[in-house]
């Protein structure tokens, strides 16, 4: 109950039409261009899913999971308003199991709130579902910096620095990068987050090259 209710304050301190009406995050806009309208998408923990509704507007079929029900329920808000479809669901991920391949799996700072063997599991069963050519974007908080302590009850088993990138060592990697970002929390806490991102590609191994 206290991760739930961190994250619920978290998005209901977020102004609703400055977040969707903010651009989204560049490597959305680079995977747009990589993939027909149409494909499948599922963003695992998708918050309040801006990059979901860009997706939805541009013709991709997207399924989007997030634990916060205040989150989802802007979300679906915002897809009404906007006259959108989309799946969204409340769920931990956890308790996710895949029933389709999907052409783009995003989990977009999501998965360091997962215990290890979760988070394995998951990455794991999304490789696995995701269809031939297909995308993975993931982007993971990593150790090289401690996590702050008012983070430290809701936070799960950060990734090594550099690990995602081995998980993916045998797909094509598009693109990585390693990052520290900066971000401000409610009631004006400042956090610093060691970040890597990863998009790759099913079916492009070095090995196959």
């Amino acid at each position: 109950m206290e991760k739930k209710n961190y994250w619920d304050d978290i998005f209901l301190s977020k102004g609703i039409k400055d977040y969707y009406d903010s651009p989204p995050s560049p490597e959305i806009l680079d995977i747009v261009k990589m993939m027909k309208s149409g494909s499948s998408v599922l963003d695992l923990g998708c918050g309040m899913g801006k990059s979901d509704i860009l997706l939805s507007e541009r013709g991709f079929d997207v399924t989007a999971v997030d634990f916060s029900e205040v989150a989802i329920k802007s979300l679906e808000s915002e897809c009404k308003r906007r006259n959108v479809k989309m799946d969204a669901r409340v769920q931990d991920l956890c308790d996710f199991r895949f029933e389709l391949e999907y052409d783009l799996i995003i989990a977009h700072g999501s998965l360091q709130f997962l215990a290890r063997p979760c988070w394995t599991r998951l990455i794991g069963d999304m490789k696995n579902n995701t269809s031939e050519s297909g995308l993975n974007l993931v982007a993971v908080f990593t150790d090289i910096i401690p996590t702050p302590d008012d983070m430290a009850k809701t936070m799960g088993d950060v990734f090594r620095e550099g690990e995602i990138f081995q998980i993916y060592g045998d797909w094509e990697i598009l693109s990585k990068e390693s990052y520290v970002k900066e971000d401000e929390h409610p009631g004006g806490v400042r956090h610093r987050h060691p970040i890597n991102k990863i998009i790759a590609r099913k079916g492009f191994s070095t090995a196959k090259r």
